[in-house]
């Protein structure tokens, strides 16, 4: 997203953008320890008692093999995404006040200036 999409974007459309952005990081992830797990039984598999190591989430256990639902955000996760969001929002709903008051004081100091 380049700034001038972020200046024009919604609320709503912000998070949209961030909840895809943190989910697509989250699946990176995941897909790179599967990977390195794979890598890891296949190497080990060899030289272990057969049947003692029967799957490669046996050999090393992730987060997500014992849960099965796929939640984007866990509540604290929620919470700073949307801290994040607002103080976004406020310095960028700031800086167009300043932007504002600026060109007001200026296009002031045009009306009051005499001619010689």
């Amino acid at each position: 997203m380049s700034i001038q999409e972020y200046n024009d974007s919604t609320y709503g459309e912000v998070l949209c953008v961030m909840h895809g952005y943190n989910k697509r990081i989250a699946d990176q992830s995941r897909d790179e320890w599967e990977r390195a797990r794979h890598i890891a039984f296949y190497a080990v598999v060899a030289h272990v008692k057969p049947g003692s190591v029967s799957r490669p989430s046996s050999l090393i256990p992730l987060p997500w093999d014992k849960d099965n639902s796929k939640t984007a955000f866990n509540p604290d996760e929620q919470a700073q995404a949307m801290a994040n969001v607002m103080g976004a929002l406020k310095i960028r709903t700031e800086r167009k006040q300043r932007e504002r008051v600026t060109q007001h004081s200026k296009n002031e100091k045009k009306k009051h200036v005499k001619p010689r």
